[in-house]
C-alpha cells in the first residue's frame, strides 16, 4: 500500500497547500534484524521521515513481532530494560526525527520508584546525545486515567518522567497521536495536558474516566 499511501498524501498536499503544510512519514519500531527492510521504506521516493514508537521487538524464531509489555508480572523489569536497549538503538540509528511516548514503559509499571527513574534517566541522557527530541504525548490524556496502585495516573505521559527530561534540557516535542479526526477535537485532553506542561510541583493526577 506504500504507492497507495504516498499518492493520496501527495493529492492532498497539493490540494490544501494553501492551508496546512503536510509531509509523508512513518511512526515505525526498530526492529532488530529488520535495519534493511527500515532503511529501504526510509529511502523510497517521497518518504521524508520516521519517528520513533516503539512497542515491540522482532522475534527470529517465530519470525513476528512481539510486545515489550506482554508479561507484566514476572518478567516486567526485563522487558522494561529490552524496550529501554531497543529505543536507543533506535535513537542511534539515523533512521528518526523524534521518539514517540518514551515513557511508555510506564504504562505497565505500577510506579515510579529507583528502576524506572533508572530507565527514564537512561533513555533521557540516550536522547541528548543524539540529539533528538523527545515526543509529551496527548493519547494517554485522551484515553483517560487509570489506578496503578495507590495512584491515578495517564498510562502516560508520566510526571516525574517528564520533570527530569525538563531538568536535563533535552529536546521536546508535543504530539497529538491523533487515530481519527475527532482525536483534535477532545478539549478535556487538552486542559490536562495544560497542567501537565506547566510541570508544577502541586499538580493533582486527574480522576480516572
Amino acid at each position: 500500500m506504500l504507492d497507495e499511501y504516498i499518492d493520496s498524501l501527495s493529492k492532498l498536499k497539493e490540494k490544501y497547500r494553501t492551508q496546512i503544510e503536510i509531509h509523508i512519514g512513518f511512526e515505525a519500531e526498530y526492529l532488530i534484524g529488520l535495519e534493511d527492510v527500515l532503511s529501504s521504506i526510509h529511502s523510497y521516493p517521497g518518504i521524508e521521515y520516521f519517528i520513533l514508537g516503539q512497542h515491540c521487538f522482532y522475534d527470529a524464531n517465530t519470525k513476528d513481532t512481539a510486545s515489550y509489555f506482554y508479561d507484566h508480572s514476572a518478567r516486567m523489569k526485563e522487558e522494561i530494560t529490552h524496550y529501554r536497549d531497543d529505543l536507543i538503538k533506535g535513537m542511534k540509528s539515523g533512521l528518526f526525527r523524534y521518539v514517540c511516548h518514551p515513557d511508555l514503559f510506564m504504562c505497565v509499571y505500577p510506579k515510579f520508584d529507583d528502576f524506572a527513574y533508572g530507565i527514564a534517566q537512561t533513555i533521557i541522557e540516550a536522547a541528548i546525545e543524539c540529539d533528538i527530541p523527545l515526543e509529551l504525548n496527548f493519547g494517554g490524556p485522551r484515553v483517560g486515567a487509570r489506578k496503578y496502585g495507590n495512584q491515578i495516573r495517564f498510562r502516560y505521559p508520566v510526571i516525574e518522567f517528564w520533570k527530569m527530561v525538563a531538568d536535563s534540557k533535552a529536546k521536546v516535542v508535543i504530539g497529538v497521536d491523533a487515530h481519527s479526526p475527532n482525536d483534535f477535537k477532545l478539549e478535556k485532553s487538552y486542559e490536562e495536558l495544560r497542567d501537565f506542561f506547566a510541570l508544577d510541583l502541586n499538580y493533582v493526577h486527574p480522576t480516572v474516566r
